[in-house]
């Protein structure tokens, strides 16, 4: 038998830890059960959805979130986009 003593930094590093692959995984349960053109309107966006809403290419998304153009965050190792923030960022460079 394996036992572990946590402290309360370590505990609540793994509860983020556990809360981050839950939703990691219910957003992928949500993606593969529901057909993009029949989901309902949501705010947050795969890579490949950001891509289609830029109009960009991978390296292209890769770049602006390297320049810090494009706010992005993570669950896991999965990369997200807020939707009301891409938008955000086409309004601004319109030209």
């Amino acid at each position: 038998m394996l036992y572990f003593e946590l402290n309360e930094s370590s505990r609540e590093e793994l509860k983020q830890i556990f809360r981050e692959i839950i939703q990691e995984e219910l957003l992928e349960l949500n993606s593969q059960s529901t057909p993009p053109n029949i989901r309902e309107e949501k705010d947050i966006l795969t890579r490949k959805e950001a891509m289609e809403l830029l109009n960009c290419s991978h390296s292209t998304l890769y770049r602006y979130q390297k320049e810090g153009e494009v706010p992005y965050f993570k669950i896991g190792k999965k990369v997200l986009f807020k939707k009301s923030e891409l938008l955000e960022f086409i309004k601004i460079h319109q030209n």
